[in-house]
């Protein structure tokens, strides 16, 4: 090989090798940044990982917390609930109305009402004998075993309607007094139940106890509390019950019977239901008063208790008592009054002496039957009661609508100021003011008024025997339309009084000032500017006075429309006489200054003299008298007279005093003894 050839062959092997290198160079640098891109991966994956991990660790956190308080709320409300269950109070009631329910549950339309009664050991005597009879107790040899055992119990009382016949659900069997006695003692085998003592009534039994005097039911009813009542038919006996109590304690002499009655006593009373009762008062041995005296006198103190026995049971149905004498309710029988009949059928005598339970069972056993009079007497009322309609149509139903269309128009005068007036007297004065001068009445509200007022002479003077349906339906009619007119008479006549009430303020005001002003002896072309600068200005009445004078002032354009309001006439009446007690202080303040300033003060066995002399006039003001005193050339005192306060007032004001000589002091002290000069 030539020393050429090998000279290109070794360069070629350099430039081979360099290429090498630098292709080993280049794919090191690609491995490097291939290593560095995977690198920089991982670190913000495991950057990403560690927010990641941040984050739940963040919401777990959170998470726990919510949990916690959302556990201690849980726990917190358990613990209420707990504490709650383990009241014994909470506990009784709880157990008392699952008792309750799961009587109502298997009796349903046949229970009457469940009550609790008042401890055993409360109880009076002859009812603790009863609830001992009515209850399922064990054998004990002594009494106070008896007692010892009955005191741990819950006495409840259950009463049912054995009367019902057919039940509204047809599917529900009717259980009888047996298998509902056994139901309620199976109910103690629950443990809930063991302390429960259930006293077992019925309707039928309560009734046929009350018709032979035998009150225990009755009386058991009115101590308890109810859990449970059908038709308010507990609330009922429990009000007729404590309401008898308090009228025989007050008038038992006089009372014969004590009935009650009504839609409770079926259980089909409502919240609006009134309970009606019935006393028969015994007026046969009545000597210092007539019958019918007495019987208004009971009424009323009788239903003044029925109040009070609302209130003391708090029992919201309203007790209704009628009262009959004993004569009447015996005339109502033989003339066979319907509603005495009812009274005497359907009603329950909770005290009697005897009268009203042997009427019950004549009419029972049909001994009590309308007389042939009787009869006669309902068929010839009827014409008899048309004839009275009639009448009353006529002479009470008219005579309200006469005064209520009389009244309203006398109101309406004695608002305008006119003094009451007679009816006659009422539609003249009427015409004269309201219609003629103010023209606020229309003459056809007037027409129907005199209109009203003949109808009514002609009835009073019998001219007219009576009134149709027809004419008082036109008579309400216009009536209506004439209400509607005089409405309108009132709210005019109201503001117009605004309107009056504004003026007499404002002139009374205006007064103030300008006597405020002439004090001064200030001349005023405009009074309230004068005022403003005069007073205002010099600090003597508050800067803000200035804004309520403005107000007020203002107003004057709303009083003459007739827009004026209460609150606005009210606001000028208390503003005005804030301002009048400001300026008679400020004008009172001023007086003090001048007679501080001008009079001198002497004290004498009767007291201060002020005293001054005015060109040749001596002043003495004592005590209210102002002498006014006249000297003479040598300086004596000589004629005397006495003047006004305000003429002595304006005459200090407006002249300068001279010094009093010695002599005039003499003469002075001579007149008044024991003259100290202050």
């Amino acid at each position: 090989m030539t020393e050429k050839e090998k000279k290109i062959s070794n360069d070629k092997d350099k430039k081979t090798k360099v290429e090498n290198i630098k292709n080993e160079k280049n794919n090191v640098e690609k491995k490097n940044k291939s290593t560095n891109i995977k690198k920089k991966d991982i670190k913000i994956t495991t950057n990403d990982n560690k927010n990641n991990k941040s984050k739940n660790i963040k919401n777990k956190k959170t998470e726990n917390k919510k949990t916690e308080i959302k556990n201690t709320k849980n726990t917190k409300i358990k613990d209420d609930k707990k504490n709650k269950n383990e009241d014994p109070q909470n506990l009784l009631n709880e157990k008392l109305e699952s008792f309750s329910k799961k009587i109502q549950n298997k009796l349903k339309e046949q229970i009457l009402g469940i009550a609790v009664i008042p401890p055993f050991d409360q109880m009076p005597d002859d009812l603790k004998e009863y609830i001992l009879s009515k209850s399922q107790t064990p054998n004990f040899e002594k009494k106070e075993e008896v007692l010892k055992f009955m005191e741990n119990k819950i006495q409840v009382l259950i009463t049912i309607d054995d009367s019902i016949t057919e039940l509204k659900n047809k599917k529900d069997k009717i259980i009888n007094n047996e298998e509902a006695l056994n139901f309620i003692i199976s109910l103690k085998e629950n443990k809930d139940f063991e302390n429960i003592n259930p006293i077992f009534t019925t309707k039928l039994e309560w009734l046929n106890n009350s018709y032979i005097g035998d009150s225990f039911i009755t009386r058991l009813i009115s101590f308890s509390n109810f859990i449970y009542e059908k038709g308010f038919f507990y609330s009922g006996i429990k009000i007729g019950e404590v309401h008898k109590t308090m009228v025989l304690k007050k008038f038992e002499k006089y009372i014969v019977s004590y009935v009650i009655m009504g839609s409770f006593m079926q259980g089909t009373a409502t919240e609006k239901s009134d309970f009606d009762v019935m006393i028969i008062v015994d007026d046969t041995d009545v000597q210092k008063m007539t019958r019918y005296e007495l019987k208004d006198k009971l009424l009323n103190m009788i239903y003044s208790i029925a109040f009070q026995a609302g209130e003391l049971t708090g029992i919201k149905n309203k007790l209704h008592p009628q009262v009959y004498i004993l004569t009447d309710f015996w005339d109502s029988i033989k003339n066979a009054n319907p509603v005495i009949f009812s009274m005497l059928r359907d009603g329950i005598a909770i005290y009697d002496r005897g009268l009203f339970l042997p009427w019950k069972q004549l009419l029972k056993m049909g001994k009590i039957k309308p007389t042939r009079e009787s009869i006669n007497m309902f068929k010839s009322h009827s014409h008899d009661l048309i004839n009275r309609v009639e009448t009353k149509l006529r002479d009470y139903v008219f005579e309200d609508i006469y005064y209520a269309i009389l009244n309203p128009m006398q109101a309406a005068l004695m608002s305008y100021g006119i003094n009451p007036t007679t009816p006659r007297e009422t539609i003249s004065f009427a015409r004269e003011f309201l219609f003629n001068k103010e023209k606020i009445l229309n003459e056809e509200t007037l027409n129907f008024l005199d209109e009203i007022n003949k109808l009514h002479k002609k009835i009073e003077y019998k001219e007219v025997s009576k009134i149709s349906i027809d004419e008082l339906k036109k008579i309400i009619e216009s009536s209506e339309k004439y209400l509607k007119e005089m409405d309108k008479v009132f709210k005019t006549l109201d503001k117009n009084k605004l309107k009056e009430d504004y003026y007499s303020l404002f002139d009374k005001l205006n007064e103030t000032l300008k006597e405020a002003l002439e004090f001064r002896s200030i001349s005023t072309k405009d009074l309230k500017k004068d005022f403003e600068e005069s007073y205002i200005k010099d600090g003597s009445i508050k800067v803000s006075q200035k804004n309520t004078l403005d107000k007020i002032y203002n107003l004057e354009t709303k009083a003459k429309n007739n827009t004026l309001t209460d609150v606005e006439l009210e606001f000028v009446k208390q503003s005005s006489s804030t301002i009048i007690k400001e300026i008679t202080s400020a004008i009172g303040n001023e007086k003090i200054k001048i007679y501080n300033k001008k009079l001198r003060t002497a004290s004498t066995s009767n007291g201060q003299i002020n005293f001054c002399q005015i060109k040749n006039y001596i002043y003495i003001k004592e005590k209210d008298n102002i002498l006014k005193i006249s000297l003479t050339k040598d300086n004596k005192l000589s004629k005397e007279t006495i003047i006004k306060i305000n003429e002595f007032e304006k005459t200090i004001k407006e002249n300068e005093t001279k010094p009093i000589k010695f002599e005039v002091l003499v003469e002075i002290s001579n007149k008044f003894k024991n003259f100290e000069l202050l």
